[in-house]
């Protein structure tokens, strides 16, 4: 039997279940999944969507999932779309979805290569969701160095999956390593119904919105 390799995230095979999306875990158990994303996230991703909609315009979101976000961000007051999306089985999902969407404007790789070819413009607000991304240490000085923002965009991202010993206003932060490097970026709680999945990614019923606006 040959050796079990290892495959980049857009060479997985995604499985949709009522309520998810999951990739299988070779490497622990057969049985084992890694949830892509969750129908959980609904409360959080409406309040993302509130941060980045507050100034309508141009909207970017880098990561489609299962649109939940999107949703939320097509129901709001804006002028255009931008979605980043480099899985294969999550772009058929995200062309079915813009078919009667008109603002929304499809970008088929990854944010990296995007941004390296230079086919982002200027948002009025930026969502960064990504799964299984190999660039992700890169985003906090891509999103910094001018080149997708203006005067008064507003940035949010999903902030992380594992508790955090940094504080904000003596509140614990669910979230990532490179949160706190992009700075002048403020958090503030919502209470998110704790279920199975919710309570194996997070710590407590509180989770921290990340909101940065540019100046």
């Amino acid at each position: 039997m040959s050796e079990l390799k290892r495959v980049k995230f857009t060479e997985e095979i995604l499985y949709e279940t009522e309520n998810a999306i999951i990739m299988l875990d070779v490497f622990a158990h057969s049985e084992n999944a890694h949830v892509v994303m969750h129908n959980f996230e609904h409360p959080i991703m409406e309040e993302h969507a509130k941060v980045v909609t507050k100034n309508g315009g141009d909207i970017l979101e880098i990561g489609f999932g299962m649109g939940i976000f999107a949703d939320y961000v097509q129901s709001s007051s804006i002028n255009s779309h931008t979605i980043v999306e480099n899985h294969p089985q999550i772009i058929g999902k995200l062309i079915d979805w813009s078919k009667d969407k008109p603002n929304v404007k499809i970008i088929s790789q990854s944010w990296y290569e995007a941004k390296e070819e230079g086919l982002f413009e200027k948002y009025d607000g930026i969502f960064f969701d990504t799964y299984g991304d190999d660039k992700f240490r890169y985003w906090k000085d891509c999103i910094q160095d001018g080149t997708l923002t203006k005067k008064g965009t507003v940035l949010s991202w999903y902030n992380g999956v594992e508790e955090s010993t940094i504080t904000t206003e003596k509140a614990p932060l669910n979230g990532n390593p490179y949160n706190h490097e992009i700075p002048d970026t403020l958090y503030y709680p919502i209470e998110v119904p704790t279920q199975k999945y919710y309570k194996e990614l997070h710590t407590g019923s509180v989770y921290w919105i990340p909101q940065k606006t540019f100046i």
